[in-house]
């Protein structure tokens, strides 16, 4: 089967994810608190965002795929990184990590009852990946081809 390429904004998205539960990681570690974690969802889709105030200036997004980005986060699994459907089709990892359905959500703005596939990944050992020595070092930026459709991330830190 051909396979297709990954896109270099989302595996750059995912090398992002695993370093921030690294260094979730080595924090809870460091300070000794073991009820600290995070968990990371991934989705991506189209949004409008804009400038917002007069006083106060901010920057907002909108946009049923922003309420599905923060679905994957809110139902994910601490300490791991999920990711829906859409997210997951621009990705070629399936050598490196194993991808297992976590859940179906119903998806923002459809009024028909649609769902989406929301998938926790798993390093494979050996398999290389977005940390792996032949991608590029933590802390240097590659230099997206395309952002559209736009990634969207939703991290949140908590304790249960």
């Amino acid at each position: 089967p051909r396979r297709h390429a990954a896109d270099p904004a989302a595996r750059a998205v995912l090398r992002m994810a695993e370093v921030m539960l690294e260094k979730i990681q080595q924090t809870r570690k460091a300070i000794d608190h073991p009820a600290l974690d995070m968990r990371i969802g991934i989705h991506s889709g189209e949004f409008v965002g804009g400038v917002i105030g007069t006083k106060l200036l901010r920057f907002d997004m909108w946009g049923p795929d922003i309420i599905n980005g923060t679905t994957c986060e809110q139902k994910g699994v601490p300490g791991s990184i999920c990711v829906s459907e859409a997210f997951k089709g621009q990705l070629n990892v399936a050598d490196e990590f194993t991808f297992h359905k976590h859940l179906d959500f119903e998806v923002a703005g459809d009024s028909s009852g649609k769902t989406m596939t929301l998938y926790r990944l798993d390093k494979k050992e050996g398999g290389g990946g977005p940390s792996a020595s032949n991608s590029v070092p933590p802390g240097t930026v590659e230099e997206p081809q395309s952002l559209n459709p736009a990634t969207v991330v939703h991290a949140t830190r908590g304790s249960h």
